[in-house]
């Protein structure tokens, strides 16, 4: 019964020249989801990669590890 419905939408939106507008739609949200999950993935994959090069310490430890040295030009 559900098929049957879906297949009479299916012809009244051929019918009536939307179906065209409609596949355009949902190809273009397929593509979107389709390059953020692609992009999430990356980014992912990036931030893992570099977690495993630099360590845990090395990564995690960003203050106080710099020192500064000021030169005095009296002369």
């Amino acid at each position: 019964m559900g098929l049957l419905i879906f297949v009479l939408i299916l012809v009244l939106l051929a019918m009536a020249g939307i179906l065209g507008f409609l596949v355009k739609v949902a190809l273009g949200v397929a593509l979107g989801i389709m390059l953020g999950l692609t992009l999430a993935g990356a980014l992912v994959l990036w931030r893992v990669r570099r977690y495993v090069r630099r360590g845990v310490e090395r990564w995690r430890s960003a203050g106080g590890s710099s020192t500064i040295e000021i030169r005095d030009r009296r002369s």
